[in-house]
């Protein structure tokens, strides 16, 4: 019995313009999608809704095992372990 197991996370850094960037990380079957533009991430998911079936988990709060904070008025992106 072979037994196959996927570790890997791809990271895609995706420049539509000098002042937008959208940084896409996938691993296994989960996806986050990092930018200041709320418009670009909306057309990101439904292009790949469009070819993949996705559930939507709103507003990420912790990604693989680490916890994120947000301090919106600052503007500033935490992770914890």
């Amino acid at each position: 019995m072979v037994t196959l197991r996927v570790t890997m996370t791809v990271v895609f850094i995706i420049e539509s313009s000098m002042w937008f960037f959208c940084i896409f990380v996938l691993y296994i079957d989960d996806m986050m999608t990092v930018t200041v533009d709320m418009f670009e991430v909306d057309k990101l998911k439904a292009q790949l809704n469009k070819e993949f079936e996705m559930k939507d988990l709103s507003v990420a709060k912790k990604i693989l095992g680490m916890k994120i904070y947000r301090d919106r008025q600052e503007e500033k992106l935490f992770l914890s372990q």
